[in-house]
């Protein structure tokens, strides 16, 4: 059966044990199934000898498994760019990987490096990680996307401001400096204000908070919602339903 099903799987199989399950029912021990440990003689899988050393023979309705290697799993590849020194696709050679190991296989950071700012992208996702705080506990997936920011990053202003700016990133500058220096709020048009890091982290800024910014942060003002318009419109309405009302009394009044 195995040699009509291709053979082996090369790489991932157990050939010396495969496993079969026969349907054997036994309502006192509540039994639907027993199993069976079968070795392999792959000498006459290979054609080397006509009958094999255990010759079991299998039943209808018989089910066979093939387990992988103790062990065994697929290459596993990150791929690491940015500010590091050879950056390229890792492939991983012990299962557990940490941070600190995969710096090793990829030279190690440059000079301009900023791992505040630098985030992991898994299944086409942005992962908010703090790469100044990981540890040897923490791990990586197969496919994971690391990428080392750098200092030469930029910082965007957007929203209710009165000049939207790209910045050159320099280091010690908060959040409100770059308002500042992009004019201001436009007062009567300026909401809450936010700054969002490359990593996907939010954080807010306020009279109380003043966050500092990481390369290719980008501050948002949000506008005011425009209530004038929605009052200006219940106003109207009031107004119509209003004469509205007065005309059907007056008709009243006349037809009485």
């Amino acid at each position: 059966l195995i040699l009509l099903a291709g053979g082996f799987e090369d790489e991932s199989a157990n050939q010396d044990l495969v496993v079969v399950n026969r349907v054997d029912i036994d309502v006192k021990k509540e039994r639907v199934i027993r199993t069976f440990s079968v070795k392999v003689d792959k000498d006459y899988l290979l054609g080397l000898k006509e009958n094999p050393e255990n010759s079991f023979a299998l039943m209808d309705k018989d089910i066979i498994i093939v387990n992988k290697k103790e062990g065994y799993i697929e290459s596993q590849t990150i791929k690491i760019k940015g500010e590091v020194v050879f950056p390229q696709t890792v492939i991983l050679e012990f299962k557990n990987t940490n941070f600190g190991q995969l710096l090793n296989y990829v030279g190690g950071l440059t000079k301009y490096a900023n791992l505040e700012a630098s985030y992991l992208k898994r299944d086409e996702k942005i992962v908010t990680l703090d790469f100044t705080k990981l540890n040897k506990s923490n791990t990586f997936e197969n496919g994971d996307e690391i990428f080392i920011a750098s200092n030469k990053g930029i910082v965007t202003t957007l929203g209710a401001i009165q000049n939207e700016s790209n910045f050159i990133w320099f280091k010690g500058l908060r959040a409100k400096k770059y308002i500042k220096n992009s004019g201001g709020k436009i007062n009567k048009e300026s909401s809450n204000s936010y700054i969002k890091y490359p990593n996907g982290k939010v954080s807010k800024i306020n009279f109380f908070k003043n966050p500092k910014v990481l390369p290719n942060s980008i501050i948002f003002i949000n506008r005011k919602v425009n209530k004038d318009k929605k009052e200006g419109a219940f106003l109207e309405g009031f107004n119509t339903t209003f004469g509205l009302i007065a005309s059907t009394i007056t008709t009243i009044l006349l037809a009485s």
